[in-house]
């Protein structure tokens, strides 16, 4: 299989390579219909609820907190709990990463049988952390223990008319937007990629933050996979993709007739790899740009040979597992109200794992910076 230079490869592909993003990734249909704007820089611009795939049981070794944060990270929470509660850190649970710069409702989970009261003191009055509810369950929260989120966002100096917006609206509604990871997933000038190859030469860090180095490795993968898919192939679905029902398992296509009327029906998506020991596989096309992406990104995916070159993922074990990612997502009712001339506020729910921000620049253009 050829490899390509650097001087085949487009701008947005040299991006992703070394950071894990570019703002000139693909878009299709929206490339040419944005309604501009930007999101404010106020925290209260951007707000996310959490939605979650089950509620605490109100009995159990493990203390549940709905916690609202202001300006802070989860793991910023997740540190504190570590110290006021004097747990470990695999102690402390949470369902999904919530965003810094916003106002975000989330669950937590301790496991802890102390009383609560004395710590949640301390919580409220660390600044920007309120704990809203405290309660009991069986088991600890984990990553992927939600439904979705729910997000409301402001956007400054929208240029489009309302047709023009219930238009866009509707087409994220029923044809969905594709499903790469923002720019937060790759962290300060993409420093997470080069963390990411870090760890696979045996650096250390602390288990979420190496989880979260490797992760982001994973993830510019499935972009740079997503992208070049796209531009090659739209939404269509091909002999030998790693196809997923919704709300079900995967399943290798060998009916592309079929299949591709399921996915327009929303029966089923195109998914691409989150490159691993245990993922499953495609065949043909699929395999071949999925190694290649795998390949421009230094990984030795598939590990088929122990001396190939490049990073390999067998050095972590179970960290690096590997997974796939739905390539496009149809989010959630999607509705927005004028605050004035210029300005919009939007209404809408996205899977667990897709990005507010992605869908946002698929909205807005090139105006949107996040």
């Amino acid at each position: 299989m050829l490899q390509m230079t650097d001087q085949d490869l487009n701008a947005w592909e040299t991006e992703i390579i070394e950071r894990g993003f570019s703002q000139s990734l693909p878009f299709g249909w929206f490339e040419s219909h944005p309604i501009g704007g930007d999101m404010g820089s106020n925290l209260e611009d951007f707000e996310v609820t959490e939605i979650p795939a089950y509620f605490p049981c109100g009995s159990g070794e493990h203390l549940y907190l709905w916690i609202e944060k202001r300006g802070k990270t989860t793991l910023d929470i997740q540190k504190l709990l570590e110290k006021i509660y004097g747990v470990k850190e695999a102690e402390v649970g949470y369902a999904g990463k919530k965003d810094l710069h916003a106002i975000t409702r989330q669950w937590f989970s301790v496991q802890t049988m102390n009383s609560p009261e004395t710590a949640i003191e301390q919580l409220n009055d660390v600044k920007g952390v309120r704990v809203v509810t405290a309660t009991r369950h069986t088991n600890k929260l984990r990553m992927g223990h939600l439904r979705g989120n729910h997000f409301g966002v402001n956007l400054y100096g929208v240029t489009a008319s309302d047709e023009k917006i219930h238009e866009s609206c509707n087409r994220l509604m029923t044809e969905g937007f594709l499903n790469y990871f923002g720019l937060q997933r790759f962290g300060h000038d993409g420093s997470n990629i080069f963390q990411g190859k870090r760890m696979l030469q045996g650096g250390q860090a602390r288990l979420q933050q190496k989880k979260m180095y490797i992760s982001a490795l994973q993830s510019a993968v499935f972009n740079l996979y997503a992208a070049r898919r796209f531009m090659e192939h739209g939404f269509s679905v091909l002999q030998g993709d790693v196809v997923q029902k919704l709300g079900g398992g995967c399943f290798i296509c060998d009916d592309p007739t079929t299949d591709n009327l399921r996915a327009l029906n929303g029966e089923i998506v195109v998914t691409g790899v989150l490159p691993g020991k245990k993922v499953k596989m495609g065949t043909g096309y699929t395999l071949e740009l999925e190694t290649r992406c795998s390949h421009d990104l230094d990984l030795a995916w598939p590990d088929t040979d122990q001396n190939a070159p490049g990073l390999h993922l067998e050095n972590l074990k179970n960290m690096a597992d590997g997974d796939r990612r739905v390539l496009w997502v149809r989010p959630g009712s999607v509705s927005f109200k004028r605050l004035d001339v210029n300005n919009i506020h939007i209404d809408f729910d996205l899977p667990s794992g897709s990005y507010a921000t992605v869908l946002l620049r698929h909205l807005c253009g090139q105006e949107f910076t996040r």
